[in-house]
């Protein structure tokens, strides 16, 4: 039969696609892929639709057993691969046979990978969309992250041929990132220490995250001079609490509140946020 026995699912590891548009005003957020260009590099290699569903995978590795032949790729984080409890090659595309047991083990590199399948897999579209929102129970596999001993139907598995996957397309081991923002929609109800602190000091990622968002330290506190009623977010936006603390948007936040934007961060950027792990620190840079 077609499909994947789920052993150990990991911390976190959810059916994402290229997300769901058009419905902030119903109060649906983008949801999706947080790293998408490492999604769409994944099912690129298996000759797949860039935007058919993958496993998004969260700091800890998933391992399943296969009741089918099938091609899989892997790409975004890092993760030493096991066949059968042999090491295998991570750097293509791999091939499994009916029975294999494929474990991703020890992370190497970034904090979120994606698993695609030859030929995708068999799940329903919600609102034109296969991408799982945990906090409304929508989409993706019942709504909600794989469990051990979850059944995942395949949709066509095929065996492909194997390609490689370009170093340059993988997260390097580094702590510290350069983010390239704009000024948010309150820039300007910020005071003049704020503004220039902004583009000057460190963000720490602190263990406070997950795809709605992110929190970040940061020494020198922002503050915002006026207040704002509940407004549009989107994700990258980073916003200012009344204590000067600062709360970064992702895929799964929020699409209105009431918090003060002073940047946010270019659509293009979002994978370098993806791929931060607590600890690491974020600078950013204004773009003109």
């Amino acid at each position: 039969m077609s499909r994947w026995h789920i052993i150990k699912p990991g911390l976190s590891s959810t059916f994402q696609d290229a997300g769901r548009y058009n419905l902030a005003h119903l109060g649906i957020p983008v949801s999706g892929a947080l790293d998408l260009p490492a999604a769409q590099y994944a099912n690129r290699l298996l000759g797949n639709d860039i935007n058919k569903a993958v496993i998004e995978i969260t700091l800890t590795g998933l391992s399943f057993e296969t009741e089918c032949d099938c091609s899989i790729a892997i790409t975004g984080a890092v993760f030493s691969c096991m066949r059968n409890g042999q090491i295998v090659d991570h750097e293509q595309t791999i091939n499994l046979k009916t029975g294999d047991v494929f474990v991703m083990k020890q992370r190497l590199t970034g904090a979120r990978a994606y698993l695609a399948v030859a030929g995708g897999f068999k799940i329903p579209q919600v609102l034109a969309s296969q991408s799982t929102l945990v906090s409304a129970k929508l989409g993706g596999f019942q709504g909600r992250a794989l469990k051990a001993a979850d059944v995942i139907q395949l949709n066509q598995p095929q065996a492909t041929p194997l390609r490689s996957i370009a170093s340059w397309k993988r997260p390097k081991s580094q702590n510290i990132h350069v983010v390239r923002a704009l000024a948010g929609p309150e820039y300007d109800f910020f005071d003049t220490y704020s503004q220039e602190s902004v583009w000057q000091q460190a963000f720490e990622v602190t263990a406070d995250c997950d795809r709605m968002g992110m929190r970040l330290h940061n020494k020198h506190d922002l503050h915002a001079m006026k207040t704002i009623a509940s407004s549009g977010v989107i994700p990258g936006s980073l916003q200012v609490t009344p204590n000067g603390d600062s709360i970064m948007t992702l895929n799964d936040g929020q699409v209105t509140g009431g918090y003060p934007r002073i940047l946010v961060v270019l659509p293009c950027q979002l994978p370098t946020l993806a791929q931060a792990l607590p600890n690491d620190r974020l600078f950013f840079y204004r773009h003109r």
